[in-house]
């Protein structure tokens, strides 16, 4: 089963992206991540998939987390998604610029992200 660690601090984020997994046409295990050092913590331990991670966390925020992961992990063996409310003209760049492969802006279409998941996991959404 495909791993995927979901950095983000609010809990009812979190619960929605839960919801939108267990609804999905395949599975994944999801594990949480609440601050940007709590991610890099997490990354070596459960050595994750995918991330979905938080441009705006305590502690460590995304962007630096991000960096910092990019200087261990490759594009290819570690793919992440910034799912974030900056929506900015810019932001979206800057963000891809700090290492992240995909961007979302909050809200997000629940298709969207999960196109994105199955493309990163290479998995068929149909099959699971």
């Amino acid at each position: 089963m495909k791993k995927v660690l979901v950095a983000e601090d609010n809990k009812d984020n979190f619960d929605l992206i839960q919801m939108i997994f267990d609804e999905a046409p395949f599975r994944c295990e999801l594990v949480q991540a609440r601050t940007g050092r709590e991610v890099l913590n997490l990354v070596e331990k459960e050595m994750p998939d995918l991330i979905l991670m938080d441009m705006v966390m305590p502690d460590m925020d995304g962007m630096e987390a991000t960096r910092s992961l990019r200087k261990k992990y490759s594009r290819e063996t570690l793919p992440i998604i910034a799912l974030t409310a900056q929506a900015m003209t810019g932001d979206r760049e800057t963000v891809l610029e700090a290492g992240c492969d995909e961007y979302l802006s909050k809200p997000f279409a629940i298709n969207e992200l999960l196109a994105k998941v199955t493309h990163f996991l290479k998995i068929d959404a149909s099959t699971g």
